[in-house]
């Protein structure tokens, strides 16, 4: 006879749910599963993330345990179901046994660089309890003593996460810096006399072992939610509906220091008979009233301040039955989103509304374009009338926080020669107040303070700025570096670090005149300054190479678009070339850590490591050089903000120019972006540095360093609780149809200019306004 026929239930059947779930959408067939009686069996792709980076068998694990297998395209994994440190939940009807696969990827042979996330694989067993089918439809005359002991001891202890009304399990176990997590503890009993739960102690950790480090302990002294009594904490007891349900709000946090983003949380549950004088407490910390205990009865929460001791065990009847046992919740994932942004325009907004197309008629939109047209021709027209200045206010500051700031949280104020910020010290706009000590402009310290701001000021030089040209700017930019500390004693923080850029633009000097007279001489002096006048740049640019691209943000796996340039007047024609670039995670290129990604005048080293695709695109203009740059982040770093140093070198175009651009190809080996290959020849050797030589006016040399940054390498969440096979990896992006709000918006921005422009224009044509030439 079969065991489920004996018990009238499916003891062992096919899992409910396996899912694999990758860094950046793997292919749904890289891991498959096999749930057998009392053992789980997984075949890996080496492809796991589908993105053609095939993972090394030393990164990745089963729990703690290697793979068994081997072959040219899949890892194997076997285990006992309580193997491999997985973990057993509990329900009314199921056993689940869940496994972490979990991939590490190690730095890249000698650098300290990864292109690829972590990921935590989530895997499930799920199991039919045993069940008695006749229980309900027949009653025995008789009950053996030892049948009844067995019966009443079936308790089952459980840890759920529940939606935000707590009616029903949450479907997701995604969140985010300063959500709260809905917890709830239940005791499921069978023919028990009713019983009240507790909760003992919990504990958080990193990894699917109570034991593992680091870890934090927010539930202990027997029931003192002691969480509760870190700075803002919002985390509490519930009061107590139901004696079988506990309901605990734990205020979302990740640990300091630490990129992983899932948490294991373990309890120690007991249930007592719900009596008026049951041993047990549920008490947290309120910020006016103390301790508060969930059944109402606050005087047992007076130890939790001084340690609760442990009470000698006394004799319980029949009547107080103490029940204890262990539960599992997990993984949890809170999310660390992005906070490091560039600087944008300061009309820009901190968040984005969703605004549906609201069928604009095109009666509007022609007239929209009509005017705006006007007001081009009227600026066109206004332009060489209107002299520019030598400096004026920036043409752009920006605040973006890591939880949508309040827009007023800085404010900037650009100089002549400085800058002064004032900085909200409730700087993300969710109540948890900054400390001084936990955020710096660059390298300094605020200046000033009171009871709701911090004052930073400095020269346009200081605090580490960096200086970038543009034909016509020069940009100034900043970083308000917030990097919070673990709270009090603990581990752990609540808010996400955050790098706030902040950008004063100015307007470069010119000669008004220059396009319009041209003088019969020149000085010897002067021409040699005007062909010294040449600047250096770097600039993100868009896919198709034709514009500045509009974000700095990136994600591994996507290239980075970097050109270089060289800016002349009056100059012979230069070639540019990058002699060297350092990539660091401060505005400091002698900051540690760092990456040479090119060095020995010109070699691109990135594309030597293991399926990089960099290289250096074959160079159409002599002032320009594009490289594209296999998108990074630093190893075991939270920090997602990137900033790149690089020495440039300007020579004359000539054939001999000395210098070279050279990327390696997996199968041609070194290639120089101009063609000529064989300067390349050193790159894999060393190359010497030449010695100084004369340069006459045809070859002269101009050296310069330029400075791109922050760039931003997303880590998206690669730490997903495990659902149904069937769940799309990748929700499509669906545009509405239509006319986008952006278009509009740009439109009505560009015919108010016009009208302002074209009022300017004929109030200027009525005073007999006459222009001077300068």
């Amino acid at each position: 006879m079969r065991k489920d026929e004996v018990f009238g239930a499916i003891s062992i059947g096919d899992p409910k749910g396996t899912t694999a779930v990758g860094t950046a959408p793997p292919n749904p067939d890289s891991v498959t599963v096999q749930c057998g009686e009392d053992s789980i069996q997984l075949n890996v792709d080496v492809d796991l993330l589908g993105i053609g980076n095939l993972i090394q068998p030393s990164d990745i694990t089963l729990g703690s345990c290697g793979p068994v297998g081997q072959d040219h395209s899949h890892l194997l994994f076997e285990t006992e179901l309580h193997g491999c440190d997985s973990t057993l939940m509990m329900t009314e009807d199921t056993l689940v046994y869940t496994f972490a696969l979990i991939y590490q990827p190690k730095a890249l042979g000698a650098t300290p660089i990864i292109r690829t996330n972590g990921a935590v694989v989530g895997v499930q067993c799920h199991y039919m309890r045993l069940h008695n089918v006749s229980s309900n439809a027949l009653k025995p005359t008789w009950i053996p003593y030892h049948s009844t002991l067995s019966a009443e001891d079936l308790i089952m202890f459980s840890l759920r996460l529940m939606a935000d009304d707590w009616q029903l399990e949450r479907t997701s176990n995604v969140f985010f810096l300063g959500d709260l997590i809905n917890i709830e503890a239940s005791v499921i009993q069978a023919n028990h006399v009713s019983l009240r739960v507790f909760i003992d102690t919990c504990v958080a950790t990193l990894e699917p072992n109570m034991d593992s480090v680091p870890s934090y302990d927010f539930i202990y002294d027997k029931g003192c939610l002691m969480d509760s009594k870190l700075t803002s904490s919002r985390s509490e007891f519930l009061s107590r509906i139901t004696d079988d349900k506990l309901q605990v709000q734990l205020d979302a946090f990740r640990f300091a220091q630490e990129t992983r983003s899932q948490i294991y949380i373990f309890c120690h549950l007991r249930a007592t008979a719900a009596l008026p004088d049951s041993e047990g407490k549920a008490c947290h910390f309120h910020q006016k009233k103390g301790w508060i205990s969930a059944s109402g009865n606050d005087q047992v929460c007076s130890c939790c301040d001084t340690g609760c001791p442990v009470r000698k065990g006394r004799s319980l009847g029949p009547a107080a039955p103490q029940y204890s046992g262990n539960a599992f919740l997990g993984p949890i994932v809170v999310q660390q989103p992005a906070t490091d942004i560039m600087p944008e325009s300061s009309s820009t907004l901190l968040k984005a509304e969703d605004n549906r197309a609201a069928g604009v008629s095109s009666a509007a939109v022609v007239i929209a374009g009509v005017v705006a047209a006007v007001g081009l021709v009227c600026v066109i027209v206004l332009a060489p009338l209107t002299p520019h200045p030598t400096i004026g206010e920036p043409k752009g500051t920006t605040v973006v926080g890591t939880t949508r700031p309040n827009p007023d949280s800085v404010t900037v104020q650009c100089g002549e020669d400085s800058i002064q910020l004032n900085v909200d010290v409730d700087l993300l706009g969710i109540g948890n107040l900054i400390q001084p000590s936990d955020i710096t402009l660059g390298s300094c310290g605020p200046v000033g303070q009171d009871h709701s701001h911090l004052l930073f000021e400095t020269e346009l030089h200081g605090c580490d700025s960096t200086l970038m040209m543009t034909e016509d700017t020069l940009v100034y930019t900043f970083a308000l570096l917030y990097q919070p500390k673990a709270l009090g004693a603990t581990p752990i923080i609540r808010t996400n670090a955050a790098v706030v850029g902040v950008q004063c633009h100015y307007m470069r000097l010119h000669n008004v005149s220059s396009n319009a007279l041209k003088p019969t001489w020149i000085p010897y002096h002067s021409t040699l300054s005007a062909e010294d006048l040449i600047m250096f740049s770097l600039r993100l640019m868009a896919d198709d190479w034709q514009l500045e691209r509009t974000s700095n943000v990136f994600f591994l796996g996507d290239l980075i678009n970097i050109e270089a340039s060289v800016i002349q007047a009056n100059h012979v024609s230069l070639r540019v070339f990058i002699d060297t670039c350092v990539a660091t995670l401060e505005p400091n290129m002698d900051s540690i850590p760092s990456y040479d990604f090119i060095y020995d005048q010109g070699c691109l080293m990135d594309s030597k490591l293991t399926s990089s695709r960099s290289e250096f695109l074959s160079r159409i203009t002599d002032d320009k050089l594009q490289v594209q740059l296999d998108a990074f982040r630093f190893a075991q770093e939270t920090r997602s903000q990137i900033y790149i140093f690089c020495h440039l070198r300007a020579t004359a175009a000539l054939p001999d120019s000395e210098g070279k651009a050279c990327h390696f190809h997996q199968k041609k080996g070194w290639v120089s972006a101009s063609g000529n290959d064989q300067v390349c020849s050193c790159c894999d050797t060393g190359c010497t540095v030449r010695k100084g030589r004369s340069l006459g006016p045809a070859a002269p040399q101009y050296r310069g360093t330029a400075f791109l940054g922050p760039i931003v390498v997303q880590q998206p969440a690669t730490d997903i609780m495990p659902e149904s096979a069937n769940t799309p990896l990748k929700a499509e992006d669906n545009q509405a149809a239509g006319v986008s709000s952006e278009a509009l918006f740009i439109a009505g921005v560009v015919a108010a200019v016009g009208l302002v422009c074209m009022i300017v224009l004929v109030t200027l044509l009525w005073r007999g306004f006459k222009p001077t030439v300068l």
